[in-house]
């Protein structure tokens, strides 16, 4: 779920429950020529929160994040989730 932070209407949007997420919460962003600001998560982290918050193993927090978190647009303000490193090179 993706909240804004009431004393800031014009700011990011960003992960709820706060408690939990601001954890991984790494700063925030903003595309040129966008006023819009991003805030960026580091995914890993998002993953180990859900996994403690939820009660859930490794493999369903990272479906979880995937598919609630990274796969929701809400605008332009949408949360980006950051995946450190390169992604693999397939064959």
């Amino acid at each position: 779920m993706l909240i804004r932070d009431p004393d800031h209407p014009a700011g990011p949007l960003f992960l709820y429950p706060r408690l939990v997420y601001d954890f991984a919460l790494l700063g925030h962003a903003q595309r040129p020529g966008d006023p819009s600001l991003l805030a960026i998560y580091d995914f890993a982290r998002c993953v180990t929160a859900t996994m403690h918050w939820y009660d859930m193993d490794e493999e369903e927090a990272t479906e979880y994040v995937s598919t609630q978190c990274e796969g929701s647009w809400l605008g332009p303000s949408t949360p980006l989730l950051l995946h450190k490193g390169l992604p693999d090179d397939e064959p």
